[in-house]
């Protein structure tokens, strides 16, 4: 079954059926920490309310606005913050600064503003300035990099379609792509996924450990996968990581390499380590349904007949450190 849905809400998406019956990339990575954990995830699903994660929401939300405005900056973040309920808690006298969140002043005018705005998007009003700094800095700030932001948006032709597919063996997939764009000239589409980060740097190595620590090459390949299956399009997997401090800066990812690469001349398709991680993890994830096993975190550590025991070996930098010693 395949199905292309424009408009779905993220709270349907994720959590009403039957769309929750669908697999997420996020779902499916959580087989890298065991079978065990993944199919108690999927049974006590919990709704995650950390302070990155809402800022990542909010920052989403403020680009597929851009995107709707074609890349427009005045109409794009006017129209995102309408959307929104700012909240500007009160300020103290005494400090000329904001109540912390834990006082009275605060927790009462909060409380107050949640019962005036229930059918709306909260979002306090030094997150929504940070937001709209670093979405400034994106489009216009960064040089060459801003320019091709803008194309991004220029061509988009789709921001936050849900894509919903169920494989030859009955395994339901959903993806949920930033911005995809039909290309330009022959070029091929390009799936855009938007990234905040932390990063002092944005050199090639610390973007390679972000990519490797939150396995996003797993999570592209699956979103060309899955559009592959629906479209017959490769379209290439784009990161853009943006800063959330100053100077805001940003950095643009072709992660092809990691991913995968369609050869048109060739109509070769070559998967990175991105996409052979995704087949693995779907295999898996294919086999403890059909089984109904779900092994534990000792499932990755090769048996020794009839035993399993780890035998973490010491890190380098550990034994240099009493190697010098003695």
């Amino acid at each position: 079954m395949e199905q292309t849905i424009y408009g779905l809400s993220n709270q349907a998406y994720h959590h009403e059926a039957p769309y929750s019956e669908y697999l997420s990339s996020s779902q499916l990575k959580n087989y890298l920490k065991s079978p065990r954990y993944a199919k108690f995830a999927l049974d006590n699903p919990v709704e995650e309310k950390s302070d990155a994660l809402r800022f990542g929401s909010l920052f989403h939300d403020c680009m597929a606005a851009l995107a709707e405005s074609k890349g427009d900056w005045q109409r794009g973040y006017a129209e995102w913050k309408y959307r929104l309920a700012i909240f500007d808690p009160p300020i103290n006298p005494k400090t000329g600064a904001y109540y912390g969140a834990t006082t009275k002043a605060y927790t009462e005018a909060y409380d107050k503003f949640l019962s005036d705005n229930q059918d709306k998007t909260i979002a306090h009003v030094l997150e929504v300035d940070l937001a709209g700094d670093m979405a400034h800095s994106l489009l216009n700030g960064c040089g060459a990099t801003s320019e091709q932001v803008r194309k991004l948006l220029r061509w988009a032709k789709a921001t936050e379609v849900s894509y919903f597919y169920e494989t030859e063996d009955g395994v339901k997939l959903k993806v949920r792509p930033d911005l995809l764009t039909s290309g330009n000239k022959g070029t091929p589409g390009k799936i855009v996924d938007w990234k905040t980060c932390s990063l002092d740097s944005l050199d090639e190595d610390s973007i390679a450990r972000q990519i490797i620590k939150y396995r996003y090459d797993v999570s592209l390949s699956m979103y060309q996968y899955v559009l592959h299956a629906i479209e017959g399009k490769w379209y290439t997997p784009i990161l853009v990581f943006a800063q959330k401090q100053e100077p805001f800066d940003v950095v643009m990812c072709d992660i092809s390499e990691w991913c995968y690469t369609y050869d048109p001349d060739e109509d070769f398709v070559k998967p990175g380590v991105g996409a052979m991680g995704f087949r693995r993890l779907l295999d898996l994830h294919t086999e403890c349904v059909k089984n109904n096993e779900w092994p534990g975190a000792e499932s990755a550590i090769e048996a020794d007949g009839n035993t399993r025991i780890m035998k973490p070996a010491v890190p380098y930098w550990l034994g240099m450190r009493y190697f010098e010693e003695f």
